[in-house]
């Protein structure tokens, strides 16, 4: 049997169903965009840094400003404990500055409050004055850093006034510089995710569907033994497991039509033919005697006998083609009760027996000690043994043929058994037996070998009784039909059987 199958990506032969790819896919598109982000934009500053010279050019920086922040701390702590004067104090600040003079390091010196040392209206800022308010280091990313001792009355802020104002290019050209590539990265980082992630997720659900498609196609171009083969077990798993029950409902569905579109165009030959057979007679009789064949009186009533009796053989026809139509529809009313087989059985074959045994066919009875109780309509019943009676007889090979009847519990199941010694069907035959207007004889020449709807009606009956009608070809010749019937207990009160 031909199937779709889907190829799976390498990620395919995770066990991972839809749920949780979109959870994983979720969570990475926030994670990896921001960590890919945050690495761009450090390596941004690292190039960027590279590029303008400013790492090395400053890579020593920070040794140098503690340096000079321990020696501003012991000059603070020296005008302090020498009580130095002002003069003194701007006297050493400047000696400071110009040590300093490349690193362009500053020593601002206030006492209570009022500048001491000489300073520029552009040193006087907010990072200053917070820094002398706070006693702490602060720096502002577009300005300075200035670090406060304080020592007695006196307040001496260091001030690193290059800090982020270098020659050519300062930090901020840097931050500048970094961050406009780690947003051109990060936009570029966020399309790959994307794309990456929709193909994780969706892929996978674009490509079910695509398989899922083709299968249909399938079906809709005819080709009912379509099925798709979805080795994964995830949301689309059931789907296409439904797909393919639907499948192969639609081909028993295809092929029950088929059936019955066989069993129709048999039923409307077998109906043309055997209401033909009757009719055929009755016309050559009637014209028989419109021509004055029939001459005599006793000529005239045999004639008019033979029309009666294809007459009556018409309507039998007739009235059985009526009742399995009912049967089949379900319009035939059933009066079910819960009844002894053994008992029913043993009185239909007591009111039949001398009937058959002048047909030529002897009908015997056995049953088990055990009485075996089924939901039954006792009239339909009867019907069914006639009908496997009738046809035993039509059928049997011998001048005299006998039939035996065998009730035997099987399980939950009543088994009654009818065997004959006649010439059995072959094995091509007995799945038809029960069809509708079959006969053994497929040319249907045979005028006495009935209309093909006796043990078509018999199956229907059994089957609403709820049991199973069966034939088999017995091993020293001759035919079983068996009848399997649920049991049901003695006590049970009219009605349908539960078991």
């Amino acid at each position: 049997m031909r199937g779709v199958s889907i190829k799976g990506a390498f990620w395919y032969n995770f066990d991972m169903n839809i749920k949780r790819r979109l959870f994983i896919s979720n969570i990475l598109m926030v994670v990896i965009p921001l960590v890919l982000s945050l690495a761009v934009f450090w390596c941004g500053m690292y190039a960027a840094g590279r590029a303008t010279g400013l790492r090395e050019r400053y890579k020593d920086r920070p040794k140098e400003y503690v340096a000079a922040l321990v020696e501003m701390r012991a000059l603070a702590a020296r005008w302090s404990g020498d009580a130095a004067d002002d003069a003194r104090i701007r006297d050493d600040a400047e000696k400071f500055g110009a040590a300093h003079e490349k690193q362009r390091f500053r020593l601002l010196v206030y006492r209570k409050g009022r500048a001491v040392t000489r300073q520029t209206i552009g040193e006087v800022n907010p990072t200053l004055r917070e820094a002398l308010s706070r006693g702490t280091p602060v720096s502002f990313v577009s300005r300075m850093a200035v670090d406060v001792e304080r020592a007695g009355d006196l307040s001496v802020a260091l001030m690193d006034a290059d800090f982020h104002a270098r020659d050519e290019v300062g930090i901020k050209d840097v931050v500048r510089i970094g961050l406009a590539i780690s947003v051109l990265c990060s936009l570029l980082i966020v399309l790959l995710t994307n794309r990456f992630l929709t193909q994780f997720v969706f892929r996978h659900i674009v490509q079910a569907l695509d398989t899922l498609a083709a299968g249909v196609y399938r079906i809709s171009d005819g080709d009912l033994n379509a099925r798709i083969e979805y080795p994964e077990d995830d949301e689309f798993a059931q789907i296409c497991r439904d797909f393919n029950g639907m499948a192969a409902r639609l081909l028993d569905s295809a092929n029950e039509r088929e059936r019955d579109e066989a069993n129709r165009r048999e039923l409307i030959a077998g109906v043309s033919h055997d209401l033909r057979t009757p009719l055929a007679s009755i016309k050559a009789y009637v014209e028989g005697i419109q021509q004055g064949v029939a001459a005599s009186p006793e000529a005239r009533k045999r004639y008019i006998d033979t029309i009666g009796n294809k007459a009556a053989e018409l309507e039998r026809i007739v009235d059985k083609l009526f009742l399995f139509s009912k049967l089949e529809v379900g319009g035939f009313p059933y009066h079910m009760e819960t009844a002894g087989l053994a008992g029913a059985l043993s009185e239909i074959v007591g009111e039949l027996a001398e009937e058959y045994a002048a047909k030529g066919l002897d009908i015997s009875f056995e049953a088990g000690g055990e009485e075996l109780s089924a939901s039954i309509d006792t009239t339909q019943f009867r019907n069914v043994v006639v009908n496997i009676l009738e046809n035993s007889v039509k059928y049997k090979m011998r001048t005299r043929a006998s039939m035996k009847i065998e009730l035997a519990r099987k399980g939950e199941w009543a088994s009654i058994s009818f065997v004959d010694d006649g010439p059995g069907v072959s094995k091509e035959v007995l799945p038809k037996l029960f069809d509708l207007f079959f006969r053994g004889d497929p040319s249907r020449g045979n005028a006495d070998g009935g209309s093909g709807l006796g043990l078509a009606i018999a199956a229907k009956v059994v089957e609403r009784f709820g049991g199973t009608i069966a034939a088999e070809n017995m091993p020293g010749g001759g035919l079983a039909v068996i009848i399997s019937l649920p049991l049901c207990a003695a006590s049970t009160p009219e009605g349908p059987c539960f078991r």
